[in-house]
C-alpha cells in the first residue's frame, strides 16, 4: 500500500486496517432548514432539521494500524483522497435558560444521515447487467446515524422574528463496502460547526 492508498499485487493482505483521528476540512456549502418551537413561557422545546455539509480528508502525515498489531507511518499526499457529502434529517430536544429577549440554550439531538462517499483513488466493484468491473472511482451512498449536542444563543428581535448563533459538535457513524462481499469500511466522522440563522414565527 503506497501513500496514495493504492494496493499493488505484491502487497500483503490484512484483515483490518485502521486510521484514527484523521484531519478533515469543510468541502462544501453548509445549508439547512429548521422548524421548531418553545411553548409560551416554557423552557423546554424541540426542533427538526434538514441540512447538508461535506468533509474531506486533507493531505497529512499519520499512522495506520494493521490487524490491530503493527503501526506504520502513512502519508496522504492529496486533499481529496476521501470526501463525504452528508444530507441529514435530525431532531433536537432543547432546554433554554430564559424566555426573555436573550435566550441561551443547550440540547441533545439524534438524526439519520445519507452519506455520499467518493474518492478518485479508491477502487470498488461496479455492476452492469451480468458484467462486474473493478475500477475507480469510489462512489457509494450509505445511511448513518448522527448524534449531536447544540449549544446556542437566541435573540428575540420581535414577536415573530429572532436570530440565533449555535455551536454544535456532532458524530456521524456509517459504513460502506465497495460492493465487496465480506468487507466493511466503518467511518466515524466528527464535526464541530458554528452556525448562524434567522427564525420566523407563523
Amino acid at each position: 500500500m503506497n501513500g496514495n492508498g493504492i494496493c499493488t499485487s505484491d502487497d500483503p493482505t490484512y484483515t483490518q486496517i485502521n486510521f484514527n483521528d484523521l484531519k478533515t476540512a469543510s468541502a462544501g456549502l453548509l445549508w439547512g432548514f429548521r422548524t421548531g418551537r418553545f411553548g409560551v413561557g416554557k423552557l423546554l422545546g424541540w426542533d427538526g432539521e434538514i441540512s447538508h455539509y461535506a468533509q474531506q480528508v486533507t493531505s497529512q502525515k499519520t499512522t495506520v494500524t494493521l490487524n490491530n498489531q503493527s503501526t506504520k507511518s502513512f502519508n496522504f499526499y492529496v486533499d481529496d483522497y476521501l470526501k463525504v457529502n452528508t444530507y441529514l434529517m435530525a431532531g433536537d430536544l432543547l432546554l433554554r435558560f430564559s424566555s426573555r429577549t436573550l435566550q441561551p440554550y443547550i440540547g441533545f439531538g439524534l438524526g439519520m444521515t445519507f452519506n455520499k462517499t467518493t474518492s478518485p483513488y479508491i477502487y470498488q466493484f461496479y455492476y452492469s447487467g451480468s458484467t462486474t468491473v473493478w475500477r475507480k472511482p469510489l462512489d457509494q451512498l450509505n445511511v448513518g446515524i448522527l448524534i449531536r449536542a447544540p449549544l446556542g444563543l437566541r435573540l428575540k428581535l420581535g414577536e415573530s422574528i429572532s436570530a440565533f448563533l449555535e455551536y454544535r459538535p456532532a458524530i456521524n457513524v456509517f459504513m460502506f463496502t465497495r460492493n465487496i462481499d465480506g468487507e466493511t469500511d466503518n467511518v466515524i466522522l466528527t464535526t464541530k460547526q458554528t452556525i448562524f440563522g434567522m427564525g420566523f414565527g407563523f
